[in-house]
């Protein structure tokens, strides 16, 4: 995950939260700006990072499979933490 100069957002919070059961984890990213959600069952999530300075990040509707990895690269926008970037787009499988 970068800032608009490209350079790696550490500690920003990380929300995955599952749309049909409401199941939520949450994790931190590290100082390389990189974050991990282990042990992730098949379904449906939304996916939201923090960090002040920056815009809120939304992403909805990311499909995970059965055994699936699947990797949200995250480009954070400095802005009012009010703000919130909405990312409506879905996710490819890796």
């Amino acid at each position: 995950m970068t800032a608009a100069s490209w350079s790696p957002v550490a500690s920003a919070m990380v929300e995955l939260v599952n749309t049909l059961t409401q199941v939520t984890k949450q994790v931190h990213s590290n100082d390389a700006g990189i974050y991990v959600v282990p042990f992730v069952l098949p379904g449906t999530y939304s996916l939201t990072l923090e960090i002040h300075g920056f815009k809120k990040f939304v992403r909805s509707g990311i499909a995970v499979g059965a055994g699936q990895v699947v990797r949200i690269d995250v480009h954070m926008e400095i802005g009012e933490v009010t703000e919130t970037l909405n990312v409506t787009d879905s996710a490819p499988a890796r």
